[in-house]
């Protein structure tokens, strides 16, 4: 039976080291912590973002995409705690508040994402964000966000 508390604090370490370096634009540095299958689930994507990508290369070459949009380091008040009922599932939480490089408009946001990892792995990276001030900051139309 593994230690919880053991599994508890690689888990949150691991996560919180993953979401770190993915959000200053150096997923590449992280790669091999993200099994060979993870997931990255972007449920609430707006149309014409993938709601899963799936596979470690795939998903290091789309979060690296994401430097023609967000500047490195603009993201902020990050926590981490993981699940009591699952030591594995730790629960990022973390906001931003830049402009983006690709349309010089401001960009507000507030994440959360759910980093699984198993046997010192992420196979499962889910965020959750809200698409329509994103939209908004690449300059569409969105009714209700303040440009």
């Amino acid at each position: 039976m593994p230690d919880v508390d053991a599994v508890r604090t690689h888990a949150v370490a691991l996560a919180e080291k993953v979401v770190m370096t993915c959000g200053n634009l150096r997923p590449h540095d992280v790669r091999h912590d993200f099994a060979p299958d993870a997931v990255l689930a972007l449920p609430y994507a707006p149309q014409g973002t993938p709601t899963e990508v799936v596979g470690r290369d795939e998903i290091v070459d789309y979060i690296s995409l994401l430097g023609g949009f967000i500047p490195p380091g603009a993201f902020a008040d990050h926590t981490f705690d993981s699940l009591a009922g699952d030591p594995g599932l730790v629960v990022a939480r973390y906001t931003i508040d830049t402009t983006l490089v690709s349309t010089g408009l401001p960009y507000t946001n507030r994440y959360v994402t759910l980093v699984t990892v198993r046997d010192g792995q992420v196979i499962r990276y889910e965020e959750y964000f809200n698409p329509l001030t994103w939209l908004a900051a690449q300059g569409r139309a969105v009714d209700g966000v303040a440009q």
